[in-house]
């Protein structure tokens, strides 16, 4: 906001004006200072005149003027400036400054340069699982790219500082399989030894009760985040929509209720779902809410539900660089891309209030006839993952040594078509 100085005329004056600010705090940042300082410089540029500046904020006692200009700030700026251009300036690369991946990278506008950076030099990232004080300890071995692990020798010929040889020689194999995949130019998998409760011995019989679970959420939805909607697959797709507190809520008591009602009826079902996120988030909504507590505990303690994630990874190892739907796609038939509008759902339950929430689906068949065209298309991508979860399941029997047997034998016929069920 701009005034001149005679009459307080608040727009733009011909003569000599001074920026003003308001902020809703209880006293005067140096942020706010800094901010207010380079507007009065860029305004004394444009007009050709030195512009003054005031500071208004609030002191909790009504709405009184607060700091004035002073002289010192320009002197403040000018040295705030010049280290922010220094900072900036180009400079040789340091080759010691390398981009190791961390969280930021989901959101990092930078993240395209350094991803091609890795893939140029074949980085030790791009394996799946691998973590980074196993990537130190490779490189302590001689060995900084995929290549050189998937050609490791074994036995390993050290006695790793930190962590298990058992997961390094999980990383070599890995690393093993996706440079195979990248050999024959296509999607590889091999199958792993099967044990009790791991990989495909972790599913049980299918029941018609069983469900197929994935929550869609937004952590950035104020104070705490928003599950905005409930899916999941059992006899068809239902759902559930939650755009305030109080639908949430309530879609959070369906959801358990519905779980607890089926699983009376069928005490041998469980609920599939895929990586640590949906149990989480009931946990969460649970202590949220205050409610059904009794009921989430025994599901847990139940082991009721079974992560594909885990089922997947210790049941086979695969040529991707993550164990993600969308990395292991190449490998099912259901495509589970995010649509143009189902990207757009997130502003919009970021917006959302009771007043505009009337057009949301709330049952099965408003999410499949009566809600609009994007409530629809919004559906699609939920509904693919909890139906690529179905397909999993569907993919293995009810005896998980005959599917692995079944398995190995597809392919062995592969590499050598005479190949009989005897010899597996």
């Amino acid at each position: 906001m701009c005034s001149d100085g005679s009459n307080g005329h608040v727009g733009w004056a011909p003569g000599p004006t001074r920026c003003t600010t308001c902020k809703l705090a209880r006293e005067t940042k140096a942020a706010t200072i800094l901010q207010l300082s380079l507007y009065s410089e860029l305004l004394g540029e444009l007009q050709r005149l030195a512009a003054g500046m005031d500071v208004r904020s609030s002191s909790g006692h009504g709405f009184p003027a607060g700091a004035a200009s002073r002289p010192g700030l320009r002197g403040l700026l000018s040295l705030r400036q010049t280290r922010l251009e220094r900072a900036v300036e180009p400079r040789p690369v340091d080759p010691a400054m390398y981009p190791e991946p961390n969280p930021h990278c989901d959101v990092c506008r930078w993240w395209s340069e350094c991803d091609t950076r890795w893939r140029r030099d074949d980085h030790l990232s791009l394996v799946a699982g691998i973590s980074q004080l196993q990537r130190k300890q490779l490189q302590t071995w001689q060995v900084g790219t995929v290549a050189q692990l998937a050609a490791l020798p074994l036995p390993l010929a050290h006695r790793p500082d930190h962590g298990s040889q058992d997961s390094y020689v999980r990383g070599r194999e890995q690393a093993r399989v996706q440079v195979e995949g990248r050999r024959q130019a296509r999607p590889v998998h091999e199958l792993l030894e099967i044990a009790a409760d791991r990989g495909f011995a972790a599913f049980r019989s299918r029941l018609p009760a069983t469900f197929f679970f994935d929550l869609e959420g937004d952590p950035f939805v104020a104070p705490a985040g928003r599950e905005y909607l409930f899916g999941f697959v059992a006899e068809g797709y239902e759902c559930r929509w939650a755009l305030t507190p109080e639908d949430e809520k309530a879609a959070f008591q369906w959801f358990i209720d519905l779980v607890m009602a089926r699983w009376r009826e069928h005490p041998g079902m469980h609920i599939y779902h895929y990586a640590d996120y949906e149990p989480s988030a009931l946990k969460r909504l649970m202590g949220r809410y205050a409610t059904r507590e009794d009921e989430v505990d025994r599901m847990l303690r139940a082991k009721l539900l079974v992560d594909l994630r885990t089922v997947t990874k210790q049941a086979l190892r695969a040529s991707v660089e993550e164990y993600s739907l969308k990395a292991l796609e190449v490998f099912h038939r259901i495509r589970t891309h995010r649509c143009r509008s189902s990207r757009r759902a997130l502003p919009c339950v970021r917006s959302s209030t009771p007043s505009n929430s009337a057009n949301v689906p709330t049952s099965t068949s408003q999410c499949e006839t009566r809600s609009p065209v994007t409530q629809r298309r919004r559906l699609r991508y939920p509904r693919a993952r909890c139906a690529t979860g179905s397909n999993a399941s569907e993919h293995r029997s009810s005896n998980p040594v005959n599917r692995y047997r079944v398995l190995k034998l597809r392919m062995a016929r592969r590499r050598n078509p005479s190949t009989n069920a005897s010899s597996v």
